[in-house]
């Protein structure tokens, strides 16, 4: 009986260790499954990321500048823009106020005739004066045609001393007429963008914007790269100020998938390009045209990936 008795208590103690071994064995599992796991799902996503390292390293990228140079006259009005104003300007005479005569001047009076003389010898506004310019008869408000006022003699007699000449300069420059595409005294009133002829892997140059590609990406930016791919070329006796440091425009090549092209916008605020005698870039000419004039010059695939980006 007491054999039995000494007996229970082992028993019961070892039953109630099976459970806590059970216990440890399942949470061994729990605690080695997730693990297991983890590190599955890591060394399968190491392959896509050795793949796309590698692919970054093997891509090019090339930063390249629009530089332009922001038109320095308005434009020329149209047609209508011309008629909407000249309607305005006679609309606006017809409808304003007579000056006072009587009030400030005695009928009959010294004063009132020499008045009388003045306005009748005083051209009628800004269009008399520029009819006169340019020898033509400016109409009165009565719709005849009367001489002009304003004789020719006093525009061609040279300026007293300390007198300024008020006439306005021609909107055609020497550069105009002799066409000189390399001088940005031309087209004052459009924007001009400067195109380099440059060549390709092939050989072959092309007409495209100032490009270089990056060597260290790493410690290299877009907006670094763009003004060297300028000044390395042409010189540096350009003011290019940055529009911004973002890209505004992609290129992708067609001939080279992992080859990038970025576009970047800059203004030229003094000075002008010039070929230097040591061109790493091979650049061979260089010129400012306006957006109808590139279009003519570039290929049709680079061009209908920059259009968009070039002012009309």
């Amino acid at each position: 009986m007491s054999a039995t008795r000494s007996a229970a208590p082992h028993l019961r103690l070892l039953q109630s260790r099976a459970p806590t071994r059970r216990l440890l064995h399942s949470t061994r599992n729990c605690a080695f499954s997730p693990t297991a796991s983890t590190s599955t799902a890591t060394t399968s996503s190491l392959a896509p990321e050795a793949a796309n390292a590698s692919s970054s390293s093997s891509a090019k990228i090339i930063s390249s500048l629009i530089l332009s140079r922001p038109p320095i006259i308005l434009r020329e009005p149209t047609s209508f823009e011309k008629a909407y104003h000249e309607y305005n300007r006679q609309l606006s005479e017809a409808l304003q106020q007579p000056f006072p005569k009587d009030f400030y001047f005695k009928k009959g009076s010294a004063a009132e005739k020499r008045f009388e003389e003045d306005q009748a010898s005083a051209p009628q506004g800004f269009s008399a004066i520029a009819a006169a310019v340019s020898g033509s008869v400016p109409k009165e408000k009565s719709g005849k045609n009367k001489e002009a006022t304003v004789p020719s003699s006093n525009l061609s007699s040279p300026l007293a001393e300390g007198e300024a000449d008020s006439r306005p300069l021609p909107r055609t420059t020497q550069a105009d007429a002799s066409n000189d595409v390399r001088s940005l005294e031309r087209k004052l009133d459009r924007t001009l963008y400067l195109v380099v002829k440059k060549k390709t892997g092939k050989g072959a140059a092309s007409w495209q914007f100032p490009a270089k590609a990056l060597t260290d990406t790493k410690h290299e930016n877009l907006h670094d790269v763009a003004p060297a791919s300028v000044t390395e070329s042409l010189g540096n006796k350009m003011d290019i100020w940055m529009v911004s440091n973002l890209p505004v425009g992609l290129l992708k090549s067609t001939n080279a998938p992992a080859e990038k092209t970025y576009f970047l916008r800059g203004h030229v605020l003094a000075g002008n390009a010039e070929l230097t005698k040591s061109n790493e870039g091979q650049v061979e000419e260089f010129q400012w045209l306006t957006k109808e004039e590139i279009e003519k010059l570039m290929e049709s695939h680079y061009w209908s990936n920059v259009e968009d980006l070039l002012d009309a």
